[in-house]
């Protein structure tokens, strides 16, 4: 059993976080919730006083994200974001501030300083981009394709272990939709054929069309 804030009314993230209620919600009562908490809002001084001393504009959706709550912890491992007193950039480049981490398996969630890009970030790798707090994990965009598909598949730009996949796999995981990530495995490649990097990690095209025919 987990303990529900208030949400401000002129927040903008209000339908958002009314959806993450409602995911906490039926988690609650199916007995799978990890721990989770919200913490009460960030004051607005603090908000002040760390874009000053750092010179960096925290993005706005995060700012509104922390006026509901200065920390939280989501589900277990699932997710946990930061207030101004847990940023960060140790083990990072300069110009990403870490703001919280997800999955566990050691990604982080930041923004980039240069102009308030949020990001994933995994062993060097950003794992996805968007300029949209809300939208880290669209509920709204993976509950419409409930609706209509039958099987989700996912492209990373990149290595598959830790990769955005992951997170849409997680999302689905209690659901009956399918999930195919596809990527590349994780390890050194010296004087590589792109072609057979492609074949070896089962990325060609027809490699790719034919995993999906075979789920449906």
């Amino acid at each position: 059993m987990y303990t529900k804030i208030g949400i401000p009314e002129n927040n903008s993230l209000k339908s958002k976080i009314e959806e993450l209620y409602e995911w906490c919600d039926k988690r609650d009562n199916d007995d799978e919730l990890g721990k989770t908490y919200f913490n009460e809002p960030i004051d607005e001084d603090k908000l002040n006083k760390w874009e000053e001393a750092n010179g960096v504009k925290i993005p706005e959706t995060y700012k509104e994200w922390l006026r509901f709550t200065e920390k939280c912890l989501i589900d277990g491992s699932s997710a946990m974001f930061w207030g101004t007193d847990d940023f960060h950039h140790n083990f990072m480049p300069d110009n990403l501030t870490v703001i919280g981490e997800m999955s566990g398996d050691g990604e982080v969630v930041c923004f980039s300083n240069d102009n308030g890009e949020f990001m994933g970030y995994y062993e060097g790798d950003i794992t996805y981009r968007t300029n949209d707090f809300s939208q880290v994990i669209d509920a709204d965009t993976l509950n419409e394709l409930k609706k209509d598909h039958a099987v989700v598949a996912t492209l990373e730009d990149g290595y598959l272990e830790g990769g955005f996949g992951a997170k849409i796999a997680a999302y689905y995981g209690s659901s009956d939709m399918k999930v195919l990530n596809f990527g590349i495995k994780k390890e050194f490649i010296d004087r590589y054929d792109v072609a057979e990097v492609l074949k070896d990690n089962h990325l060609t095209p027809e490699q790719i069309a034919e995993d999906i025919a075979a789920t449906l």
